[in-house]
């Protein structure tokens, strides 16, 4: 959620050393009646031991343009209409849906330094990312040789991982990814059990996934059907939306209005119900779900009147409307600031909008980057000028001026829905990196024990905008730390990851939950399976020194996203300096090449699973719980497993671990990574 651009590219240069499932897919071309023909590809859902359509075919269809206007340049900041143009008519090719399209503007990426990367061979970019290589010092043959190895322990196939192949050539022809970056990103997936024929078939519910990234970044690759759909039959929809200032300047003006990504949401939505069901989908019965920032979407979807009718019910995975993050209460002042460093300083606003549109959209990225990272070494949460906000202006409003989530969700004035929520057990882990990467180091507070003690926990009340703070700040104290704790940085680790996952995310979903169950069906689930070495945590911070001294962040923000989807990508969500341990280890010894080569030696034993990216049985079991919850209430409107709805007399909640487990009151969860510390578990 925080810090997706710092790894995202690393992420797509990763992805070509994954596992070699995905070759030359079959193409299918499709009738989606009045929008014309597309082309797409088949695929397959995962294999589960007791799923019902384990490995059934699925058709795919990606890059569809939703909106009929542009939103680049000169028409940057205007807001999306939905596309009822026809992708071709008779006699014209099918629209071509069978690749991933453009990510949309974030941070310093732009179309030239995306093309510069997967322009480069396996070998270049072997020279350039490793600091112990120097081109001319290695031998190509010792480089061919590192990928060989590399093909072995990630079993691929011999010759995957060519040093003279392309990254854009191994993307595409292997991963079936084709990365870029490009302001016109507004496209959706469709992934469906029944070819489209041209005729309207609303047989199976719809799920309608936004991703997380803090409005500003992310993307929707590999968020797939394969999982969601060997468990249940529904159509499932994954959408882009413009980012960070691109999709959230909110001014006093109709020309940049404020909330272009939620009304991108929406144009979207409109899609759907337009043609979902030439794909088999019931457009009255489209469940939204999203994690983090698409989490807390869902709620601000559920509160907004321009989303009336659009959807019939929401999950949330970690977020909520009610968050300090998730709305923009001083979007003017914030925009203006990221106007200001992108070299835009006019008081009128309609000329600042002409300023910005001037500029070429990754300037807007970049301040808006500096702004965030400015924000957050004074203290603050640096998602000010990206996120959404309370409209003046503008044809269409997702929130009108005075409104907010808090006041409409306590009036109970809002179209009710039935809504699945939850978090995960160390959520607040990668709050902390962070807090620590971004506020502590760069201001020398890491190290100043006199901070620690006295101005540690004030300072996070203060960033979590906790009002008023001075009256409780003892009882916070003796509530999340333990007697001595306070002033030993490391020794606070879990206090302080318990605390920021309930002021971040836990406490204000659960209170979303508690809200709505007045007026429509409500569940809350807890995902604390930990048993694992697998989180996005480790992708977040590739760079060890950046894990601000947290060794076991599982269950951490994010994590459910390896269990929904189907992420199974080597190395990347593992510690890959443990690994590096390990195998530098294994090079120690005479017989190096068996140690770490032998598929029953400790090495692989202990690593193969990260080796190659794939579910342990244990974890599939987890996963499969995960798929069933969330396919059980977009097909039932109950998550199942034997959980009913929370209620004040009954607050019952799901327990997602080893085992489905259920419980009640899950404010007994909130000082969960205290309690585990105590007998013995490291950070």
């Amino acid at each position: 959620m925080f810090g997706g651009k710092q790894t995202l590219l690393l992420l797509a240069v990763y992805l070509t050393l994954s596992d070699c499932k995905i070759k030359l897919r079959e193409e299918v071309t499709a009738d989606v009646g009045p929008m014309g023909r597309i082309k797409g590809v088949v695929t397959k859902a995962s294999l589960y031991p007791d799923a019902p359509h384990s490995n059934r075919p699925i058709y795919m269809f990606r890059n569809i343009p939703y909106a009929e206007n542009s939103i680049a340049g000169q028409y940057r900041f205007t807001q999306s209409e939905v596309r009822t143009t026809p992708y071709n008519t008779d006699g014209e090719e099918p629209l071509d849906a069978t690749k991933t399209g453009p990510l949309c503007q974030q941070g310093t990426l732009n179309e030239n330094s995306v093309e510069a990367v997967f322009n480069m061979t396996l070998e270049e970019f072997l020279i350039s990312a490793l600091p112990d290589i120097v081109e001319g010092l290695i031998p190509h043959s010792v480089i061919a040789l590192l990928l060989k190895t590399i093909e072995f322990l990630t079993e691929v196939e011999p010759g995957t991982l060519d040093p003279s192949k392309k990254i854009k050539d191994v993307a595409h022809d292997w991963l079936d990814i084709d990365f870029s970056v490009n302001e016109e990103c507004l496209h959706l997936a469709v992934s469906t059990p029944l070819l489209p024929g041209g005729t309207p078939k609303p047989l199976f519910p719809v799920m309608f996934f936004i991703h997380g990234g803090g409005y500003s970044s992310g993307f929707q690759f590999k968020m797939g059907p394969e999982r969601l759909m060997a468990w249940g039959d529904v159509v499932l929809v994954a959408i882009n939306y413009r980012l960070n200032t691109l999709g959230f300047l909110c001014l006093d003006t109709d020309e940049a209005a404020g909330n272009m990504g939620m009304l991108d949401m929406v144009t979207a939505l409109e899609w759907v119900h337009n043609n979902i069901a030439y794909f088999g989908g019931d457009p009255s019965q489209i469940t939204i779900f999203g994690e983090s920032a698409g989490s807390a979407t869902i709620g601000h979807m559920l509160l907004s009147s321009g989303t009336n009718g659009l959807f019939a019910r929401g999950i949330g995975s970690s977020g909520s409307p009610l968050a300090s993050w998730a709305f923009d209460k001083e979007p003017e002042r914030n925009g203006r600031e990221i106007a200001a460093l992108a070299g835009c300083e006019d008081e009128d606003p309609n000329l600042l909008v002409k300023c910005l549109r001037n500029l070429d959209a990754d300037v807007i990225t970049s301040a808006f980057d500096t702004h965030q990272r400015n924000d957050r070494k004074n203290g603050g949460l640096g998602f000010g000028g990206s996120g959404p906000c309370a409209q003046s202006k503008g044809k269409k409003k997702f929130y009108n001026k005075g409104e907010t989530p808090h006041d409409i969700l306590f009036s109970g004035n809002y179209e009710h829905a039935p809504m699945f929520f939850g978090a995960n057990k160390k959520e607040g882990s990668y709050v902390y990196t962070v807090l620590y990467n971004e506020f502590l180091v760069p201001n020398g507070l890491d190290k100043d024990k006199d901070f620690i003690t006295h101005g540690f926990i004030p300072k996070l009340m203060e960033t979590t905008e906790v009002g008023n703070y001075y009256a409780f700040k003892e009882m916070v104290a003796e509530s999340y730390f333990d007697e001595g704790q306070i002033g030993d940085l490391y020794q606070m680790i879990p206090g302080v990851e318990d605390l920021l996952s309930v002021f971040f995310f836990k406490a204000n979903a659960y209170e979303l939950i508690q809200q709505n169950s007045k007026y429509a069906p409500s569940y809350w689930y807890a995902l604390d399976y930990s048993n694992t070495k697998k989180s996005l945590f480790h992708l977040q911070y590739l760079d060890p020194a950046g894990k601000a001294n947290l060794t076991n962040p599982q269950s951490s923000h994010g994590d459910e996203s390896i269990l929904l989807f189907d992420l199974e990508v080597p190395l990347i969500f593992c510690d890959i300096q443990a690994i590096a341990t390990d195998a530098l280890e294994c090079l120690s010894h005479i017989d190096a090449l068996f140690c770490l080569t032998l598929p029953s030696g400790a090495f692989r034993n202990k690593w193969h699973d990260c080796l190659t990216g794939e579910l342990n049985e244990e974890e599939l079991q987890v996963s499969g719980y995960v798929a069933q919850l969330w396919t059980n209430f977009a097909m039932n409107g109950e998550p199942g497993l034997g959980l009913n709805s929370w209620s004040i007399e009954n607050p019952w909640y799901v327990k997602i671990d080893k085992s489905v487990e259920l419980k009640k009151d899950y404010t007994k969860e909130y000082h969960i990574a205290l309690e585990e510390f105590r007998y013995g578990a490291v950070p």
